[in-house]
């Protein structure tokens, strides 16, 4: 179980609200975790499967006591589990519609702490991408945000600045995150400065990096490039030891 897992885990000893709930049927049981009710971490397990296998939540309803979640099996190892899913509940009676089969659930209940306790799990793996990275080539400035592949928020977002000459990759406080609704414009606060990256869809204007006046560069606004160079993720992973792939954005 890895550290996300069992925080989200430890979260139900105090017996919150929302309950986890496990959807049992013939063949399949769906065990629901709501600590984020957005994105709620799901598993499910056949009976040739022993452990629960996390799958990806791509959201969730509710009205009244209607719910409904839609996820998809991210790993290829389970070849038994289909892709694609779509779970619909009322009360402790369920639905499972998938591309080829619908399961009928009659038994629903909710789970406490010691229940989730002596479950076995398979999480979706930890691994992280970038958001953004930029470079000034004159200043011999790197600039990387990272997050989460799945399950992730802007307080996960993650600010490193390093050079080529600097072995040491700082990690930066971020105080604050604007993302805009004009194709993904946004502006990163941290305590060492200003990130400032424009939608893709803007191509007049440059992401920017402006310094606090008492750090490095004396509060100068600096101008940076996006790269997307299999060199500086070799060089991040090298001095983060975090496993980290890039996003591949539409220009």
């Amino acid at each position: 179980m890895n550290k996300g897992l069992k925080n989200i885990i430890d979260h139900y000893k105090n017996d919150p609200y929302d309950k986890p709930i496990v959807f049992i049927g013939k063949e399949i049981e769906i065990l629901i975790l709501p600590y984020n009710s957005d994105h709620p971490n799901i598993f499910m397990r056949n009976g040739k499967n022993e452990h629960f296998v996390e799958l990806y939540g791509g959201g969730s309803s509710s009205n009244g006591n209607k719910k409904s979640w839609s996820f998809q099996n991210v790993f290829s190892e389970y070849e038994n589990l289909d892709r694609f899913y779509k779970l619909y509940s009322e009360g402790s009676i369920a639905m499972l519609l998938n591309s080829t089969s619908n399961y009928a659930f009659i038994s629903g209940k909710e789970l406490e702490y010691n229940d989730l306790v002596d479950l076995k799990y398979v999480p979706i793996p930890e691994n992280r991408i970038f958001e953004y990275i930029l470079f000034n080539e004159e200043k011999d400035l790197y600039i990387t945000v990272d997050r989460p592949e799945i399950h992730w928020s802007y307080e996960d977002f993650r600010v490193h600045i390093f050079t080529h000459q600097r072995t040491i990759c700082q990690n930066v406080n971020v105080l604050k995150i604007n993302r805009y609704k004009d194709g993904g414009t946004t502006e990163i606060e941290t305590d060492l400065g200003f990130l400032y990256c424009p939608t893709t869809f803007n191509q007049h204007e440059n992401p920017t990096w402006t310094t606090n006046s008492e750090k490095d560069f004396d509060g100068e606004k600096i101008n940076l490039s996006d790269v997307q160079s299999e060199l500086i993720i070799e060089q991040f992973r090298n001095r983060t030891g975090v496993n980290i792939s890039i996003i591949k954005r539409e220009k």
